[in-house]
């Protein structure tokens, strides 16, 4: 049985129930079951609706072109363009889509993305990053590239990098233009994520979790390897050689790719209904601002961690992939979609210090190369993404080093980095 449970200063109809909370979800058969609304992140399977969960939503989207020239590229050529303002206090949190040389397919930019790939090691690879007034591309080109334009729409969510959750202090509030609940954080002006309805097209693919694999290689008389790169919707691969091994299993599997739909922000006159057990909101214009009958995304865990180091890495003789877990904290069941950013500390790798970015997928850190005969090959690398894992999140490090003869075979670089990462679940979907 769907209820609908709202608690004021002095009217509290469970024991234990905080004041101010408001909550749709499944009572059991006989409606009497208050444990979801007592502890939502427990039983997320039978929240609707909770003001205590943490949606994620979008305060405002920003739309940028770039337009990439041609030429031809060596390592570390890199750029920085300026994307524009993004209006916020702070460092906020952003959720990015491109599409290249307009076509009609945008997808998510998880950590590092690549929009061009070549059958050696050529290739344009971006990440977005934020500081307290700007949003910024970061572009790396390796080889002969063709001129490219490219389209971004940045999604401002309602968090900051660093920053705790705000609080208006309203637990929930229904007026006739708006509700908010959990202290400002649910606020139908804004867009939220939610899954698709049945035959309704995606407005966003999101993939989380690692975009990257290792995979041993035999090229240079088995003295290198590989680095796969796993893009999000067509699952195309980078081989850094010709020749390219692919008898190895890779080490890191595709994550899922979850669409979800951008609900309108309910910031006109809105109609709010029960509906076979279901709340739906909608404006003026008679556009859904929330169905519970749909699942909203949810942060449902969260952590920030401050100085994360990773080692330096001394070439070794045969090296193959390692990986190290680097940071773990627990989180709860039902969580199933990854959201991260992280922020360098330390310049010795090619991402710019102070300005955070996205971290929902992987980071390829450094990397160090080589010659072998015309080929240009990876010999070292050290890379970091997030994963969930026997219910906790992790941030783990995949490396390796291999000593090759005739070459200066220096260590990876140490380097230092701040995270602010959150799990996310689909909550609702119940009628």
């Amino acid at each position: 049985m769907m209820k609908a449970v709202g608690t004021g200063k002095n009217d509290k109809p469970v024991a234990g129930a905080a004041a101010g909370t408001f909550a749709i979800f499944d009572a059991g058969p006989d409606g009497t079951d208050y444990a979801p609304f007592l502890n939502p992140k427990q039983h997320l399977s039978r929240v609707a609706l909770h003001s205590d969960l943490d949606y994620l939503g979008v305060k405002n989207t920003m739309e940028a072109t770039v337009s990439l020239p041609a030429g031809s590229f060596g390592l570390g050529a890199v750029s920085t363009y300026e994307l524009g303002f993004h209006g916020q206090a702070g460092k906020p949190l952003l959720l990015c889509e491109f599409s290249a040389n307009g076509g009609a397919n945008w997808f998510t930019i998880n950590g590092i993305t690549y929009s061009v790939i070549g059958p050696l090691l050529v290739g344009t690879s971006f990440i977005i990053q934020a500081d307290t007034t700007k949003v910024y591309l970061f572009v790396s080109r390796i080889g002969t590239s063709p001129a490219q334009t490219l389209d971004f729409r940045i999604h401002i969510l309602s968090r900051n990098f660093g920053m705790d959750r705000p609080d208006n202090g309203k637990a929930f509030r229904s007026t006739p233009e708006y509700v908010e609940a959990g202290g400002g954080v649910f606020d139908t002006r804004r867009k939220y994520l939610q899954t698709p309805a049945p035959g309704q097209t995606p407005d966003i693919v999101h993939v989380s979790g690692a975009t990257v694999q290792f995979a041993q290689g035999d090229e240079g008389g088995g003295t290198e390897i590989d680095a796969g790169f796993g893009s999000h919707s067509n699952n195309f691969n980078m081989p850094l050689a010709a020749g390219m091994s692919t008898s190895w299993p890779p080490y890191i599997t595709q994550p899922p790719k979850i669409p979800l739909v951008f609900l309108q922000p309910g910031n006109l006159p809105a109609r709010a209904r029960f509906q076979t057990g279901s709340f739906k909101l909608s404006n003026a214009a008679g556009e859904p601002v929330l169905d519970t009958a749909q699942k909203l995304v949810s942060f449902v865990g969260e952590f920030r961690a401050e100085g994360i180091v990773v080692p330096s890495r001394a070439a070794v003789s045969g090296d193959l992939p390692h990986r190290e877990v680097r940071y773990a904290q627990p989180m709860p069941a039902g969580a199933d979609m990854i959201f991260g950013w992280l922020e360098m500390k330390t310049a010795t790798v090619s991402i710019n210090t102070n300005r955070p970015l996205d971290f929902s997928g992987a980071l390829l850190m450094s990397a160090l190369y080589n010659n072998v005969g015309t080929g240009l090959f990876v010999r070292a690398a050290s890379m970091i993404y997030p994963r969930l894992n026997n219910g906790n999140i992790e941030i783990v490090e995949h490396y390796f080093n291999r000593a090759v003869a005739g070459t200066t075979n220096s260590p990876l670089p140490s380097y230092t980095f701040d995270v602010h990462m959150f799990v996310a679940a689909r909550t609702g979907g119940l009628s």
